[in-house]
């Protein structure tokens, strides 16, 4: 049991999160340069299939964040945070996009954007919790709900944001206005997957705000889900 906790700890996994991407990054780069390897390869047919290597690309980046933060700031996610962050990387642009996920399963895309909206929801309870402790105070539990809420909700708008740059500069697909072989939707259909998604994402920092507040009533943030200061 000792080694298995050793094993299966949140820095092996985000490093195996990070060898994910990074074996990916290869085989997709070696598609390119492999004569008739990519005939091989079942997803040949999307139309974003040549920003497959710069989304894998983008995706690796994104795993540095927490170690970014730490270096910088000097505070470091907790390991259930950064398991939770790591998870939904991987799931949303490992998984979900060179993998092909979002076409494979049903309701892909909307599950992690629900568990999107509870991860940042939590994210922002940790954050006014490390911001109480640095600076001895405490605030009223109304607002510490409401900012979790707004955190939540305000990173998710960021990202459809995101999406919408990078399918207008790209040409790609990612708000899902088209069809997998790049036909476009018409009407309320080309806007339903945008709503779908902010809707999901409320849903979420809905739940996890209800349940913080609930929480914070009778106890203190728990650590297990808190950032930290290391130096």
């Amino acid at each position: 049991m000792h080694i298995i906790k050793k094993i299966f700890t949140a820095n092996n996994f985000f490093i195996a999160a990070v060898a994910a991407f990074a074996a990916s990054l290869i085989y997709l780069i070696l598609l390119r340069l492999i004569p008739h390897m990519e005939e091989n390869y079942n997803l040949i047919t999307r139309t974003d299939y040549e920003f497959l290597p710069l989304f894998t690309f983008l995706g690796l980046l994104t795993m540095f964040w927490p170690v970014v933060i730490r270096k910088l700031a000097g505070y470091a996610v907790s390991g259930a945070l950064l398991v939770l962050y790591t998870a939904f990387v991987v799931g949303g642009l490992l998984l979900g996009t060179v993998f092909d996920f979002y076409y494979l399963i049903t309701h892909w895309d909307t599950l992690l954007h629900f568990i999107s909206g509870i991860a940042l929801g939590l994210l922002g309870f940790a954050i006014v919790d490390a911001i109480e402790r640095k600076h001895n105070v405490k605030y009223n539990k109304v607002f510490i709900v409401m900012f979790a809420f707004c955190f939540a909700k305000a990173l998710g708008a960021l990202w459809e944001i995101s999406e919408f740059f990078t399918d207008t500069l790209l040409g790609a697909n990612t708000q899902r206005w088209a069809d997998a072989y790049g036909e476009p939707f018409v009407g309320q259909a080309a806007l339903f997957d945008t709503m779908k998604d902010m809707i999901a994402n409320t849903l979420g920092a809905i739940l996890v705000c209800v349940w913080g507040g609930l929480y914070l009533r009778k106890n203190s943030w728990p650590k297990f889900m808190a950032i930290n200061k290391v130096r």
